[in-house]
């Protein structure tokens, strides 16, 4: 299903940006290098904080997404559609370089810390 999605999302994206570009109107995807920390991770650990911790530790927090995405909409849309784009490619060519900020274990000293705006209450 993962996978079918993605596709479809890309699909979506490259035909937004062919049919919307005479409108200045751009279509692009951006997937993350690796694991971001998000909600989704409750249905797939079944809230289980300890589980999500460990399998975080060498992910990113969410705001590498929300960078890379502000780097994405305020680029000329004119010359920006159709990309297929990986969040740390984006900040990379943004001029970005201290990516240590986006790990996840800078969100805190203890796994309630590091989870508190992530897991549903």
């Amino acid at each position: 299903n993962y996978m079918i999605n993605k596709l479809g999302m890309t699909i979506s994206a490259i035909s937004i940006s062919e049919e919307y570009k005479g409108a200045g109107v751009a279509g692009n995807t951006m997937w993350p290098v690796g694991l971001v920390t998000t909600s989704a991770l409750n249905h797939m650990m079944a809230n289980d904080k300890e589980k999500i911790d460990n399998m975080m530790q060498n992910g990113r927090t969410p705001q590498i997404q929300a960078d890379a995405a502000y780097a994405i909409i305020t680029s000329s849309s004119s010359g920006f559609t159709g990309n297929m784009c990986i969040d740390e490619q984006v900040l990379r060519k943004a001029g970005e370089t201290d990516f240590k900020k986006y790990d996840y274990i800078t969100l805190g000293d203890t796994v309630d810390a590091r989870l508190a705006n992530i897991l549903a209450n």
